[in-house]
């Protein structure tokens, strides 16, 4: 009975040091995917940073849905595609995160790129983005408040948010 006992153990340990290993390994290759990404991003390599990165705007990375955001707006590495990259953009607006994303919907908003223009969903994304610190939503909030666009013509709100941007 020991004998068997003893195979029995060693094979149980055997298994438990595989599924360990592979646990290990997939993770550190779906960890390396997105480092790899997010270099290939910030090099450039669009096309790359691309195919690395989209699985992990399906998970819900917001730093990566917002990247793959930016991709789609400017047709780095893709095609260009509003309509994407504002599905993108809400996902991150819609866990609340990233002023960035606010800032970058608030342009597509004011130039009605893939949407029908709206000066009032910009300054309303605009002053989201603003009150989270981001400086050049407070540049073109100001400017919205001084252009009138959006609101009435108010410069006392224009100045206060493009001072905030210095």
């Amino acid at each position: 009975m020991s004998i068997i006992t003893n195979l029995y153990g060693d094979l149980v340990k055997k298994c438990l040091l595989i599924l360990i290993f592979l646990t290990l390994t997939s993770t550190s290759t779906y960890g390396d995917n997105l480092k790899d990404g997010l270099i290939a991003y910030s090099n450039q390599d669009f096309e790359k940073a691309f195919h690395l990165l989209k699985p992990f705007a399906s998970e819900g990375n917001t730093e990566v849905q917002e990247r793959l955001g930016n991709m789609y707006l400017n047709g780095w590495g893709v095609k260009q595609n509003y309509k994407e990259a504002i599905k993108l953009y809400q996902l991150v607006v819609e866990k609340g995160g990233r002023s960035a994303a606010f800032f970058k919907l608030g342009n597509i908003y004011k130039n009605g790129l893939g949407v029908k223009q709206s000066y009032k969903e910009a300054i309303r994304l605009y002053r989201i983005a603003s009150e989270a610190g981001n400086k050049n939503a407070q540049i073109a909030l100001g400017k919205m408040y001084e252009n009138g666009q959006g609101s009435k013509q108010d410069y006392q709100e224009a100045v206060k948010w493009i001072l905030k941007a210095a």
